[in-house]
């Protein structure tokens, strides 16, 4: 196992810049301490606190560096599921709205065929309704055609009744008052010649 490892990317690009800032600075320094005259100690403590930081970012560099990779890694990989969970989820909203819409579209049809049917069976039923009522008044119709020839029938029989009553009472009216006692005699001695006749 290395304990050490050559910096790389932006870790030795950030490493290069800070030390290029401390050399700059640490000449800054120098030369502000020399024209003062304080002496180095000042410059050697600025230097050292450079050196000291530099450490300190080198250590958490190196101790964060896969911690943190992973760390967005890991991010990176649930975002990337969360996104593929949103898109099947989309795709499967998506074909249950196309199904819906498919089911409200034949449902639509199916309405239309019912409505079809519905008056289809409806005119046919009217239709029938109509036929049943002109067979039922053709046969009302019939029906009071027999009774009224049945009424007049029985009423033109009743009338010749009477007219033949009539006529028979004319008759017998008039027949016995033109025959006299001889013409009645000599009738019933003509019946009883005709039946003595038929015997023999």
């Amino acid at each position: 196992m290395k304990l050490f490892t050559p910096l790389k990317g932006p870790a030795c690009r950030a490493v290069i810049a800070t030390l290029a800032v401390l050399c700059l600075d640490g000449q800054l320094v120098f030369a502000a301490g020399e024209e003062a005259g304080g002496g180095w100690r000042p410059m050697y403590d600025r230097i050292m606190l450079c050196v000291n930081f530099l450490i300190l970012v080198f250590i958490l560099v190196k101790l964060l560096k896969n911690p943190l990779k992973n760390f967005f890694k890991s991010q990176r990989q649930t975002i990337i599921d969360e996104i593929d969970r949103l898109e099947k989820e989309k795709a499967a909203t998506e074909a249950a709205l196309l199904e819906v819409e498919n089911r409200v579209t034949a449902g639509d049809a199916q309405v239309q065929a019912i409505r079809k049917r519905l008056a289809s069976e409806g005119e046919t039923i009217k239709q029938k309704i109509i036929e049943n009522a002109k067979q039922q008044s053709e046969y009302m119709l019939a029906a009071a055609r027999k009774n009224i020839n049945n009424h007049f029938l029985e009423a033109k029989k009743t009338f010749q009744a009477e007219l033949i009553d009539m006529a028979i009472n004319e008759a017998s009216g008039k027949l016995s008052s033109a025959i006299d006692i001889k013409d009645h005699q000599r009738l019933i001695n003509q019946f009883l010649s005709d039946l003595a006749v038929t015997r023999q």
